[in-house]
């Protein structure tokens, strides 16, 4: 989904207030987050928001349904 708002809502480590909005393919990229780690993430879109439990490892893509 393009022009969703993802940010970090908890994390297992320290993270800055840091938030990433996706582009047309629905993708995103958030930096100086702690890995490997466990994080929720909190998606905003103008139909509503919905938070997803995601646990990252080093050099990880994860894919996201919402």
């Amino acid at each position: 989904m393009k022009d969703a708002i993802v940010m970090i809502a908890q994390g297992s480590h320290s993270f800055n207030d840091i938030a990433a909005v996706t582009n047309d393919s629905g993708e995103f990229y958030l930096s100086n987050i702690v890995v490997p780690g466990d994080y929720t993430l909190q998606i905003n879109t103008d139909s509503g928001s919905v938070q997803k439990q995601v646990s990252l490892q080093n050099d990880q893509a994860i894919s996201l349904t919402y």
